[in-house]
């Protein structure tokens, strides 16, 4: 990571955010000899606890200088809370990590520092800078793996909300834009699809597509999902039972009425109906 993204990292935590005290642990020490040449903000003092004792550093910050700005620096790894002598400072304290994970989480403003992983694992999609700004834009603080995952797929589809059955109406109306509008063809996948699967959220999908229709199928696709569908939403206004030829297609009975909303809410959508 270089030091200009560190600087705005800091800078966001430090001005942005207002806070005081930040703990910095680099247990690699990738960082122990460019600390001192990083541009932070006014008034903020480097304090190094591999120079600095806990308690000489305890008494400046609490007693000495109670309202100095300080980013406290450890080629160590963080301590346990039992042998952590600073811990009550670091309890009200944020912590920052350089790796570039940890930067787009604090960039994002999540709270959960367990999404630092799953951001990792979706490094493709954060090697946009239009995508990472575009996705700053909905999360919440404390969005979890499953609603980031929702969010960022909203973003490659450039949906109107991320919400689900927008979405799987946005993937069926692309199947009538674009080049796939000239000839329509059902299997072929919409452009869109195409940037799921770049981006590697297509596994994402498919699990929540699961939990909501039952759709579950060993190599799953949005022709056969749009199909099954339309014949389960066609198998719920029909007064009398589907042919044996149709009836293996309905959803099961877990997903079924979410099948007609979903299909509702394309039918009637102002900007999507027209593909219905």
């Amino acid at each position: 990571m270089d030091n200009t993204k560190i600087e705005e990292a800091l800078t966001r935590l430090f001005i942005e955010e207002d806070q005081r005290i930040v703990f910095w642990n680099d247990p690699d020490q990738e960082f122990a000899i460019t600390l001192s040449l990083l541009n932070l903000p006014e008034g903020v003092s480097i304090l190094r606890l591999d120079n600095v004792g806990a308690l000489e550093a305890k008494i400046r910050i609490e007693r000495d200088d109670p309202g100095g700005r300080y980013l406290l620096y450890s080629p160590t790894e963080e301590p346990d809370y039992e042998a952590d002598w600073l811990l009550d400072i670091r309890l009200y304290s944020r912590s920052f990590r350089a790796d570039r994970a940890s930067i787009i989480l604090d960039e994002l403003g999540l709270a959960n520092q367990h999404l630092r992983d799953h951001i990792a694992a979706r490094r493709k999609f954060f090697d946009s800078r239009q995508r990472l700004q575009k996705l700053k834009e909905i999360v919440e603080s404390n969005d979890t793996d499953v609603d980031m995952d929702r969010k960022m797929i909203a973003v490659v589809l450039k949906a109107d909300h991320a919400e689900w059955f927008n979405m799987v109406c946005t993937l069926f109306h692309g199947f009538t834009v674009g080049e796939n509008g000239n000839d329509l063809d059902l299997n072929s996948p919409p452009d869109a699809w195409l940037q799921v699967e770049k981006f590697e959220l297509d596994g994402a999908f498919w699990q929540v597509i699961k939990n909501l229709f039952g759709y579950a199928e060993e190599n799953p696709s949005l022709k056969n999902l749009l199909v099954r569908l339309l014949v389960t939403d066609f198998a719920h206004h029909l007064k009398t039972g589907l042919p044996d030829s149709l009836a293996h297609l309905v959803l099961p009975p877990s997903g079924r009425s979410n099948a007609v909303v979903c299909l509702a809410q394309w039918r009637d959508s102002a900007s999507k109906g027209s593909s219905y």
